[in-house]
This record gives C-alpha cells, sequence and structure tokens, in this order.
C-alpha cells in the first residue's frame, strides 16, 4: 500500500485487475451521492440556460445568422456557468454531510463516519480536527470557484480594481 486508495495503489503497482476491482466497489456509492447532489445544479443550469436564451444577444445572434449549437453550447453555456458554479460550491457542502449516510449505508470506513464516532464517543480532539479540514475544503473550494468565475466569464478578473 503506498496511497492506502486501492484504485491509486493498483494502477501505481500495476496490478490493473485490483484497480477495476476498485472502481467496481465505488460505482454504487459514487453513482449514489451524484444522483442526489446532481439534481439541484442540473435545475439551476436549466433555470440559467432558459435566462441566457431569452436575452438579447441571442436574439440578435439568431438575427444575424449564427448556428444554433454556437448559441446554445457556446454563447447560452457560457452566460449561464456563474449561478452553476455557485450552486455547485453549495452543493459541495452538502456532499460532506450526505457522505455520512453513504459511508453507513455501504459500510465504508470513511472521514463522515470518523466525524459521527468522534460526536458519538465525545472525542473532541478529532472532532476539532475534522472541522478544520472541514474549514480549509471550504477556503480552497471558494478559491477555486473565484478562479473558474474568472475562466467562465471574461468579463471577471481576478486582482483587477475597476475605478469609480
Amino acid at each position: 500500500m503506498i496511497t492506502g486508495f486501492y484504485t491509486i495503489d493498483g494502477v501505481l503497482a500495476g496490478q490493473f485487475a485490483v484497480a477495476w476491482e476498485a472502481v467496481r466497489y465505488l460505482a454504487l456509492p459514487v453513482f449514489t451521492l451524484g444522483f442526489v447532489l446532481a439534481a439541484p445544479i442540473l435545475k439551476m443550469m436549466r433555470s440559467a440556460m432558459i435566462e441566457a436564451l431569452d436575452s438579447d444577444f441571442v436574439r440578435t445572434a439568431k438575427a444575424v445568422g449564427v448556428p444554433r449549437t454556437q448559441m446554445l453550447f457556446v454563447d447560452g453555456t457560457r452566460n449561464a456557468l456563474i449561478p452553476v458554479i455557485t450552486t455547485i460550491g453549495i452543493v459541495f457542502g452538502f456532499m460532506l454531510g450526505g457522505n455520512i449516510i453513504v459511508e453507513f449505508l455501504f459500510s465504508w470506513p470513511g472521514v463522515g463516519r470518523y466525524a459521527f464516532e468522534a460526536i458519538s464517543t465525545s472525542d473532541l480532539e478529532s472532532l476539532q480536527g475534522f472541522v478544520i479540514m472541514v474549514g480549509i475544503l471550504y477556503v480552497i473550494l471558494n478559491i477555486v470557484i473565484d478562479v473558474a468565475y474568472a475562466l467562465a466569464d471574461p468579463r471577471i478578473r481576478l486582482g483587477e480594481t475597476g475605478s469609480t
């Protein structure tokens, strides 16, 4: 064992059968988390795309003769990404809470179960470590979201101050 993750260790050791077996065991928990967390993201993407495709620049693009696929996948999607990126950040927080349920459901020893056992046994040091880890993850997530804003919308630039 190198990292403790069977998928990564199997690939690093050249044991692809072990890595494939680990991926098979990951499929159902990943599907469970993904299925539950995809709903708010898809709902936000739908409403943001409806709003973006109802805007003036799309009507102008239709009048000029821009192909429909370019309007949908380039112009519409790019303008609809900002609220979707925000929703992904919010849903990530729910994933940490939902992770505890999935770990109990599939009998997996993970961080969520560790935190639950720390609460159950009043292990304050372990619980403090978990809270610090979650706090650091949120700070990193917010930085990633800010960078993603700048990549998704060219009007947003990091580190630039506008004149008032």
